[in-house]
């Protein structure tokens, strides 16, 4: 019975350390746009507050994901023409995430 229970709590634990290992999806309120490439793009943070790992005022690099890239360089340089600030959500918060969802700030 002891047994049983040991490799229950054993699996148990393997399961939460796993999920807290797994990179949740980010998002950032107010992103300006820096830099954009064909397939990437540069973004700081303006939304007055730390995105995750990302200061307010710093900047990061991110990949669009590529069967979404036209749409979000469309989304990207129109936002750019129009000097607004863009909210993203992107895989993670570390350099090179995946952007998977831009839209442009009022």
């Amino acid at each position: 019975m002891i047994k049983k229970h040991l490799i229950v709590l054993f699996v148990v634990a393997a399961a939460v350390t796993l999920v807290s290992q797994k990179s949740f999806a980010w998002t950032c309120s107010a992103m300006e746009i820096v830099q954009v490439s064909q397939n990437s793009t540069w973004l700081k943070n303006v939304s007055g507050a730390d995105c995750g790992n990302i200061a307010n005022g710093e900047q990061q690099y991110f990949v669009l994901k590529p069967i979404l890239s036209d749409k979000l360089l469309a989304i990207l340089l129109t936002a750019t023409s129009l000097d607004k600030t863009v909210w993203v959500h992107a895989a993670d918060d570390v350099q090179g995430s995946i952007i998977d969802i831009i839209s442009i700030k009022k």
